[in-house]
């Protein structure tokens, strides 16, 4: 038998003994000479227009160092299609919606700033089910959906970005495979159904947390708990209008992302604070601000319909995927993954695939470990066992049956090599006596 020296061998992480003695530094933890603090105020409306704001009062409190609004930041989006403000422009768009922020000498000042602050609105119709949301009648979340961007950051979501101009229908992308008519023509049986995912928080212990100082020059560096922090600077170098080696993004130790780390969040505010204020500025999510103003897994509606004969092969499948967007696109890559992995790990002929992103007046959603994967899996597979009780054949050996292997070809056409799912679903099932009565 073959020895390793590492694979198979405990291996003690680098960051081991700085972690479990505490002196590791993580977003929240970061402290600069001079620091202030940051707050943001957010909308306690899902869509609503912004009539006035005013400041005045926040201002005026002593410590508050910089106060500013929609018209105080640059007007370039964040998120994958910058259809994100910094801060809010002329509405909001789902409850928690940034409207203003605030820095001050200390934490307490700036809670009472925010709450100084009086904002006027107009309540708007909202959409909250994407379904609903699809609908030519329905409250549109972005009236200028569609607009595309010549930003070089934001060219490589552009190739997968299919808006659907005055609708709420963000992306639209299509997966087309065989004769979907003749599969379903040949099947003995066609199963439908219609299943629902909600949203779920990542619930990592560190909020999101950033701190940026902005030199004389114009140049700042930010600490942040990202996942991506080559990403993030791209992403404010854009927002900013900086070149790339004009920004620093320095991640700290990071108490979990899973996926909600990925673009920037607070960077923006505390650059766009620091620029204002001529000091730096620390931002922390408070946990209730994590949960109603950062991002969750995307809800999706998922219409599956399988084609099928009698000894549980599949003829034909179609799948519609209905993407709950939230307020705004962080979500768009997802689609795109979700498209083409869809139909599950099986021999499909016969296939089509509608993934609609939609928006609605909801707090966004974004990657979630698996980007998408899960949530039409757990529809497809809850459906393969919905046929396999149906025609009485067991799960374990239809699935066998449908498995893709050695030299089959992926949905996109991609041939697949070092293929062993059949393998996978053998040792499984004796793993768990599979099939073995037990008394």
């Amino acid at each position: 038998m073959q020895t390793y020296r590492v694979v198979g061998k405990p291996v003690t992480r680098v960051d081991a003994v700085e972690k479990v003695t505490a002196r590791s530094v993580y977003g929240t933890d970061m402290v600069l000479p001079g620091m202030l603090y940051g707050k943001v105020l957010r909308s306690p409306y899902a869509h609503a227009r912004i009539v006035s704001v005013d400041t005045s009062r926040a201002l005026a409190m002593p410590g508050v160092r910089a106060v500013l609004t929609g018209k105080d930041v640059p007007t370039n989006g964040m998120g994958t299609i910058k259809d994100q403000p910094i801060l809010a422009r002329g509405k909001v768009r789902y409850i928690g919606d940034a409207v203003a922020a605030v820095a001050a000498d200390d934490e307490e000042t700036a809670v009472r700033a925010v709450e100084a602050i009086e904002v006027e609105y107009e309540e708007l119709p909202a959409v909250f089910d994407p379904r609903e949301a699809m609908k030519k009648d329905a409250p549109l979340v972005h009236e200028e959906a569609g607009e595309k961007s010549d930003s070089t950051f934001y060219a490589r979501y552009q190739t997968i970005w299919r808006p659907m101009p005055g609708t709420n229908i963000c992306n639209h992308l299509v997966l087309k495979k065989g004769d979907l008519d003749k599969g379903f023509a040949e099947a003995d049986s066609i199963f439908e159904g219609t299943f629902r995912t909600p949203m779920i928080h990542h619930c990592y212990m560190e909020p999101h947390a950033a701190v940026a100082s902005v030199d004389g020059n114009g140049k700042p560096t930010v600490w942040t708990s990202t996942q991506s922090p080559f990403t993030v600077r791209s992403e404010l170098a854009e927002i900013f209008g900086l070149p790339l080696n004009k920004v620093r993004v320095i991640a700290t130790r990071v108490g979990g992302g899973f996926g909600g780390k990925l673009w920037a969040k607070l960077e923006p505010v505390c650059i766009a604070l620091s620029a204002r204020a001529g000091r730096p500025v620390k931002v922390v999510m408070t946990r209730a601000e994590d949960f109603s103003s950062s991002a969750g897994r995307m809800p999706v509606v998922v219409r599956v319909k399988t084609g099928v004969k009698k000894d549980g092969t599949i003829t034909a499948r179609e799948i519609e995927l209905v993407q709950d967007s939230g307020a705004y696109a962080e979500g768009l890559i997802i689609s795109y993954h979700a498209r083409h992995t869809s139909p599950g790990p099986y021999k499909v002929a016969n296939l089509k695939v509608d993934s609609y992103l939609v928006y609605t007046n909801k707090m966004a959603s974004c990657p979630f470990r698996g980007l998408g994967v899960s949530q039409q899996a757990w529809a497809v597979e809850s459906q393969m066992d919905i046929i396999a009780t149906s025609l009485e054949i067991d799960p374990v050996e239809l699935r066998r049956k449908n498995a893709v292997g050695e030299g089959d070809t992926s949905p996109t056409g991609e041939v697949l090599d070092g293929v062993h799912l059949k393998e996978c679903l053998d040792k499984t099932a004796a793993a768990v006596g599979w099939g073995v009565e037990r008394l």
